[in-house]
């Protein structure tokens, strides 16, 4: 069985999580920048799609965990389910090649910048300063401050991640915690690490059952609001 687990595609049916085998695209080895991306069709057969130019000779590879999760859930996950340990230029970049999946706000240094929620008037300072991990594929390595050197355990950055995924599992679908929880998130990290991605993606399913649930009231504005928050998270998914 744990032969063929590595073979496994996980795809959703509705209320049910199914596996599949797919023998043709379970031959690509994996990388963190893959080059192409897998998408199931509602009849269960699956694409793939190229995500950039593939030069003639490339190796065709593929993401088997979320681009979007930060590096620490990557490797963890590959360790467990594929039995390996990614070393592609993404996971031993601090900054994962910019994608900043895993990037902490420092809140001792940088400059503060603003960004305006239009739909609650409330202005949310984060720091441009980023608390990075030295080195990624360490699980028990330190993090710290490019800008002002303050560092942190990798203990407290796991218990900060722990505590606001606890966080949005509380909020179940309340549009305004979720909107206060998006709030302070971007205060503590940086506006594409994994969380604030993942509470994005859950607001966008709050707002959508709201907006079902309250057909004559306000659809305009709930409409634009799961649109911004569904370009950001599409944003951040181009960027890893």
């Amino acid at each position: 069985m744990s032969g063929l687990r590595l073979l496994v595609f996980n795809f959703m049916v509705p209320y049910n999580l199914r596996h599949g085998v797919y023998l043709k695209t379970s031959i690509r080895s994996h990388s963190c920048v893959s080059n192409t991306k897998t998408l199931m069709n509602e009849d269960q057969t699956v694409d793939v799609r190229a995500v950039m130019a593939i030069k003639a000779g490339t190796e065709i590879t593929k993401s088997y965990v979320s681009s979007m999760e930060t590096t620490q859930m990557r490797q963890e996950k590959l360790l467990s389910g594929w039995y390996f340990k990614c070393k592609c230029l993404r996971c031993i970049d601090p900054l994962e090649a910019l994608s900043f999946t895993s990037s902490v706000a420092c809140l001792d240094a940088g400059l503060r910048i603003g960004i305006t929620n239009k739909w609650t008037s409330n202005t949310v300072f984060y720091r441009e300063g980023l608390i990075l991990c030295t080195d990624p594929l360490d699980r028990e390595a330190d993090w710290a401050c490019g800008d002002c050197g303050v560092g942190k355990s990798a203990d407290s950055i796991r218990k900060l991640i722990e505590y606001f995924k606890s966080a949005i599992i509380g909020a179940r679908e309340d549009c305004s915690q979720l909107e206060d929880l998006l709030e302070k998130s971007t205060k503590m990290f940086h506006p594409s690490h994994y969380i604030p991605t993942q509470i994005r993606i859950k607001m966008n399913t709050a707002f959508l059952r709201l907006s079902l649930r309250n057909k004559e009231e306000a659809v305009c504005e709930l409409l634009m609001r799961r649109k911004e928050l569904l370009d950001e998270v599409y944003q951040v998914w181009c960027d890893t």
